[in-house]
Formats: structure tokens, C-alpha cells, sequence
């Protein structure tokens, strides 16, 4: 695991909380994220946080990067167009209860 923090003025203003691990079905490595967060007003700390996951990904020789968006908090599509700005491609998606199931 990892986590990597921006910081501005000695204040946190974003995180990237990341692990690898293994693939169930073969020896091969995935790395993903755990929880990505950037305050709105820094949101240039977000490319410098997904930059620097990509190198420690590359550092270890992880070729497969699997990340998520599951808050439903990015109507606008920017972490999206940010992820595919980096090489990353929408592969199918996640389906959540949003009422309470009985």
C-alpha cells in the first residue's frame, strides 16, 4: 500500500491512498486506489497525485492499473477525462444500492 499526499501551505489538500496485489487467477499484479481526493479549489494537485501513483505503479513493474469512481460525485466527468488523459480506458462499471435495500 501507499499513500501519497499534495500539500500546499502546510496544509493537505488531496490524497491518494493506493495498494497492489495479486490477481486471484494468475501471477501477474494489479495496482488500484483505495480513495482519491482532492479539495475542488486544487484541483491541479489531482494530476500531480495520479502522475505520481502511475510512477510508483511503473517503479514496481505494475502494467495493469485499475481505478474507480464509486462516490457518484463527478457528474461533470473530469476524473474520467483525467484517467483516459492518462491512458486509461472505461471498462464496465459499478452498480450500488442508493435506497435502502430490504
Amino acid at each position: 500500500m501507499a499513500l501519497f499526499v499534495a500539500e500546499k501551505a502546510g496544509q493537505c489538500v488531496g490524497f491518494f491512498i493506493a495498494m497492489k496485489d495479486e490477481h486471484w487467477f494468475a501471477k501477474s499484479y494489479y495496482a488500484t486506489d483505495i480513495a482519491f481526493c482532492v479539495l475542488p479549489e486544487h484541483a491541479d494537485q489531482g494530476v500531480w497525485l495520479l502522475r505520481r501513483f502511475i510512477r510508483w505503479c511503473k517503479a514496481d513493474g505494475i502494467k495493469q492499473i485499475q481505478l474507480g469512481l464509486s462516490t457518484g460525485l463527478d457528474e461533470s466527468g473530469r476524473t474520467g477525462k483525467l484517467y483516459e488523459a492518462h491512458g486509461l480506458t472505461l471498462v464496465g462499471g459499478i452498480y450500488a444500492t442508493v435506497k435502502q435495500v430490504v
